[in-house]
């Protein structure tokens, strides 16, 4: 018979297994601060991000109708795509309501959108006025005045010595319609109202003569 050691110590067989310390983490405050900065900084990221986006919507509707001091010459033709009239409260050189309708009035009709800030528009006046002479009841030229006061556009027309109708749209009505981003701005339009063609820019009065045949099928003089 085989005795045990003294010093030997048998465990009870019970196949349990001794309890596991529980580790408790103390609290760290600048741990927690690092979480904290991390968490606003992530915020105010967020918060710019969300900044700029509103901003850049809020410009781009205000950008919708062009100011008539910021239009510039040689915008692209590519992005009128407008076919027919729009209504608009345009005003005659009277201060009465008129609108594109009433204006091209079952006429084929060569509209010019200028004002008084555009030097381009001043330098093809002359050349729209020997149009407008020249064609006589086959063709009507009428100018359509953009943001000007009625004491601007009345000066300006004076000073330029045209005769043909002129029409108002003091409230950039017609632009933001249309769409126009530069002058000047002329349209060919059918005596249906059908927008036929547009062009912008200045034109010489041979370009007029020739735009208006290829649009209209009206020969002026002798283009």
């Amino acid at each position: 018979m085989t005795k045990t050691a003294d010093n030997e110590h048998t465990p009870a067989a019970t196949g349990a297994e001794p309890d596991e310390p529980v580790v408790r983490r103390r609290f760290n405050p600048r741990l927690a601060m690092l979480y904290t900065l991390g968490a606003f900084v992530i915020v105010l990221a967020f918060a710019v991000v969300v900044g700029f986006i509103d901003a850049g919507r809020t410009k781009a509707k205000k950008s919708d109708t062009p100011d008539v001091a910021t239009m510039q010459l040689g915008a692209n033709d590519g992005t009128f795509t407008a076919v027919t009239l729009p209504p608009s409260g345009l005003l005659t050189m009277n201060g009465e309501v008129t609108d594109l309708d009433n204006v091209v009035d079952g006429k084929p009709t060569m509209l010019n959108m200028f004002s008084s800030s555009c030097t381009a528009c001043r330098t093809e006046m002359p050349d729209l006025e020997r149009l407008h002479q020249a064609a006589g009841d086959e063709l009507q030229v009428v100018g359509v005045n953009l943001g000007d006061s009625e004491a601007n556009a009345a000066a300006f027309v004076k000073q330029t010595g045209v005769t043909y109708p002129i029409v108002r749209d003091p409230k950039l009505l017609l632009v933001s319609a249309l769409d126009i981003t530069a002058q000047p701005m002329t349209l060919w339009v059918d005596p249906k109202g059908k927008i036929v063609g547009h062009r912008y820019g200045a034109l010489t009065e041979t370009e007029m003569r020739l735009a208006v045949q290829d649009h209209l099928g009206i020969r002026v003089g002798n283009s």
